[in-house]
C-alpha cells in the first residue's frame, strides 16, 4: 500500500493508511460514450449531404 508520508509519518499504523481514490470511471465512460454518439450523427450527416445529388 501506498501512504502519504507527510500525513502518516510518526504513526504507528503509518503503513495501513492508504490515500483516498476519487477518481470515478462511470464521468469517463459516459464522455467516451457521447463522444462516439457525437461522431456517429456527424458521419451520418456526412452522408445524407454526399447522397442528396444521387437521388
Amino acid at each position: 500500500m501506498t501512504t502519504t508520508d507527510l500525513l502518516a509519518r510518526g504513526l504507528p499504523k503509518a503503513d495501513t493508511i492508504a490515500p483516498a481514490r476519487d477518481f470515478a470511471p462511470q464521468p469517463v465512460f459516459l464522455a467516451l460514450l457521447v463522444g462516439a454518439a457525437a461522431q456517429a450523427f456527424r458521419a451520418g450527416t456526412r452522408l445524407r449531404a454526399d447522397s442528396e445529388g444521387l437521388v
